[in-house]
């Protein structure tokens, strides 16, 4: 430096020692803890990406929670098709995996395996009953047969609905019974069931 007139020649010489060994500046001591990002692709699926774009943890169909060290902890929603029941019944199953893997996706250790089975129905769909009161304006004799025909019609309405939830007693009970082999079918693939 042959001017050193802000007094910072110094400074200058040690910056340019620093960025001649690019190896150095750039980091190739593969430090990818530092530098990535959890990623979900077009696929809806979760990896993770190191800075230079490699990929760190492949994508797949779980939730990264975090990573370090090119090890994730993932949870993962394995696919089990449950029973089928007869009528609106069915078994929902609530399964997840969680554990670590490393930067082949493979698991480290065995995963802590849970899962929950029971039968259900869908929730009423918001539907409203709604009660009506009628006024006859007619001839008192019109007016008590559209009364008798009113409360033959409620009468009709209530064994229906009888008849239904007894069939659908019925069905859930038939689907209940399926309910026992199929967790321990989740038990024998490893799962802890509740």
């Amino acid at each position: 430096c042959e001017d050193d007139f802000w007094g910072d020649c110094e400074k200058h010489e040690e910056a340019e020692d620093k960025t001649d060994d690019k190896d150095e500046f750039w980091g190739d001591d593969d430090s990818e803890n530092d530098n990535f990002e959890i990623k979900r692709n077009y696929q809806g699926q979760m990896g993770v990406v190191g800075a230079r774009g490699q990929t760190l943890i492949p994508f797949r169909s779980w939730t990264i929670e975090r990573f370090a060290d090119g090890v994730a902890k993932v949870v993962n929603v394995p696919k089990t098709e449950p029973p089928t029941c007869e009528g609106s019944w069915y078994i929902y199953v609530d399964q997840k995996e969680t554990g670590l893997v490393d930067k082949s996706g493979n698991w480290i250790l065995e995963p802590d395996r849970t899962a929950r089975a029971y039968v259900t129905k869908p929730q009423n769909s918001g539907q409203i009953t709604l009660r009506r009161t009628y006024e006859c304006r007619e001839s008192p004799s019109v007016c008590a047969a559209r009364k008798r025909e009113r409360e033959a019609r409620a009468r009709r309405e209530r064994e229906k609905k009888r008849r239904a939830d007894e069939i659908s007693r019925r069905q859930r009970s038939a689907c209940e019974s399926k309910l026992p082999p199929f967790k321990s079918t989740l038990r024998r693939r490893g799962f802890s069931v509740e």
